[in-house]
C-alpha cells in the first residue's frame, strides 16, 4: 500500500510527522488522519496479538481503567440490552459490566484466541475470535457495541464500521476510544508523543475531524467526542511515558503503584446508528 491520498477525505496534502529507521507516519493536513508506512497487512496484524502481547495487561491499573470506561459508557446501555465488546482483550470491561449491571447480555470478540479463551472462561460469556466476518453476529442484534483502543490497530477499519452498523439495532450506540493525533499532548510533544510509541501495533492515527467524517459516512451520528485518556500507575507514566526512573526500583513501590487517570493521548466517541450501511 502506497500513501498518496488520505483514506478519510481523499486529500493529497500529506505531511511527514514521524519517522524512525523502519517506519514513517504521514498526516493529512486537511482532516488530520495519520497513517503508518509501511502499512501492516491483516495477516501480520494477527501475529502480533499472541500471549506475550497481553503480559502487561494483567496489571491492576487496567481494572481501574475498565471502571472509568464503564462509568462513561453506562448511559449508552439499555436495561436488559445486548452489548458487544469488540476487542475485549482479557475481559476487564466485560467483568466490570457484569458486576455493575446484571441485566446486560454481554458478548465479546477478540482477534487473539489466547485472550478470547481467558475472557470466556473468567467471565462466563460467549467470546468469538478469528477473521472479521459479517456473519459473526445477526443483523440488528446488539443495542450497544464498545470497541475501546481497537480501531487504531485495524487495517480494514472502514469495513469494521460497516459490520458494526450491520450488527447494531436502529438507534443503537457505538462507543470508541483511540489515540487522537491532534490532542493537546501530541501538539506539545511532537515526534516524542506517547501515541507514537505503539508502532507497529498502531497503524491508524485519527483526529476528531477524521473520526467524525468516517462515522458519518458509515451510517452514524456522532453524539459525543471528547478528550479521553487512560489509567496507569505512577511508575508507568514516569518510565514509559516520560522516560524517567521507576519509583519501585528505588524502594518507593507503594507510591509507584498509585493509579492515576490522565486526560491525554486518547479521544472518546459515542455515536448512534441512524441508517443501514450496506456492503
Amino acid at each position: 500500500m502506497k500513501v498518496s491520498k488520505c483514506r478519510i477525505c481523499g486529500s493529497d496534502n500529506l505531511a511527514l510527522v514521524y519517522s524512525n529507521q523502519k517506519y514513517k507516519i504521514f498526516k493529512c493536513l486537511l482532516c488530520g488522519f495519520g497513517v503508518l508506512m509501511p502499512y501492516l497487512k491483516i495477516k501480520k496484524a494477527h501475529l502480533i496479538y499472541q500471549e506475550n502481547y497481553f503480559l502487561d495487561k494483567k496489571e491492576n491499573y487496567y481494572l481501574s481503567d475498565a471502571k472509568r470506561k464503564y462509568s462513561k459508557a453506562k448511559k449508552y446501555f439499555r436495561k436488559g440490552g445486548k452489548v458487544l465488546d469488540y476487542g475485549c482483550g482479557l475481559g476487564d470491561f466485560i467483568g466490570e459490566c457484569k458486576r455493575r449491571d446484571k441485566s446486560l447480555s454481554l458478548f465479546g470478540f477478540d482477534i487473539s484466541r489466547y485472550a478470547s479463551v481467558i475472557t470466556s472462561k473468567n467471565y462466563n460469556v460467549e467470546v468469538k475470535t478469528g477473521i472479521l466476518s459479517k456473519n459473526l453476529y445477526r443483523q440488528s442484534f446488539f443495542d450497544t457495541i464498545v470497541s475501546f483502543d481497537v480501531i487504531e490497530h485495524v487495517p480494514n477499519f472502514e469495513d469494521l464500521l460497516v459490520k458494526f452498523n450491520f450488527w447494531l439495532k436502529e438507534g443503537g450506540y457505538l462507543l470508541l476510544t483511540t489515540p487522537n493525533i491532534e490532542n493537546w499532548d501530541a501538539k506539545i510533544l511532537g515526534r516524542w508523543w506517547y501515541g507514537y510509541s505503539k508502532i507497529p501495533e498502531h497503524i491508524n492515527y485519527f483526529s476528531k475531524k477524521s473520526l467524525r467524517m468516517l462515522l458519518e459516512r458509515n451510517g452514524f451520528e456522532v453524539l459525543e467526542i471528547k478528550t479521553w485518556g487512560f489509567t496507569r500507575s505512577l511508575d508507568f507514566y514516569l518510565f514509559k511515558v516520560f522516560g524517567m526512573f521507576s519509583l519501585s526500583k528505588i524502594g518507593l513501590s507503594n507510591i509507584g503503584k498509585i493509579n492515576i487517570f490522565l486526560p491525554m493521548v486518547d479521544v472518546f466517541v459515542a455515536a448512534k446508528k441512524i441508517g443501514d450501511k450496506n456492503e
